[in-house]
């Protein structure tokens, strides 16, 4: 989606990327993208996400990405969404979102397990990379001007462990406080 918005929508059923050279690779449950001034409110995707060898795999989405560009920049805004499905990827792997940049989510949650082998698929073939799984995203920084407000994931987190692999409940790196759009609060709740 792409400056549009869309609500109260879901997705059900079982998302399978194949493996094959896809320097795009973004893959999710509910959305393979979400760009510029994309909105997405109240909807849910409950199925599994698979894209062995892709990076930036999401329960619900794979990336979202505002615009960067100084004096134009934009969010893509997720609020009130989640998903349950497992998501398995390559790298940059999240029960939520596979990647989140220049985007405001919030009262969003995520209960699928979240594995990563750090393995892509080049045009040369299988490429061992950092294998970065996050409960609930798999890319967010304050980088990456990414805000998270009352967001929560309790799903598992897998790594396949080399030197290069990073995990965490909510996100691979820690978060700082600042990003965490206060007074809400993203937490991650271990799982069972």
């Amino acid at each position: 989606a792409n400056a549009g918005e869309i609500i109260n929508c879901s997705a059900f059923g079982n998302v399978n990327h194949e493996s094959s050279f896809d320097p795009a690779g973004s893959c999710g449950g509910f959305a393979g993208n979400l760009t510029s001034l994309a909105k997405v409110s109240s909807c849910t995707a409950s199925g599994n996400v698979t894209a062995s060898g892709q990076s930036t795999i999401g329960g619900f989405v794979g990336s979202a990405s505002g615009n960067a560009r100084p004096g134009s920049e934009t969010q893509v805004v997720i609020s009130r969404c989640s998903s349950s499905g497992a998501v398995t990827g390559g790298r940059n792997v999240g029960g939520l979102a596979g990647g989140l940049e220049y985007c405001m989510v919030s009262d969003c949650l995520c209960s699928g397990a979240v594995s990563a082998d750090g393995q892509t698929l080049s045009a040369g073939g299988y490429t061992s990379t950092s294998a970065a799984a996050g409960g609930f995203a798999g890319l967010a920084s304050t980088a990456s001007k990414a805000s998270l407000c009352r967001c929560f994931a309790c799903g598992k987190v897998t790594v396949v462990k080399n030197d290069m692999a990073t995990s965490g409940g909510l996100t691979p790196l820690p978060i700082p406080v600042s990003m965490l759009n206060m007074p809400g609060i993203a937490q991650s709740i271990p799982s069972l």
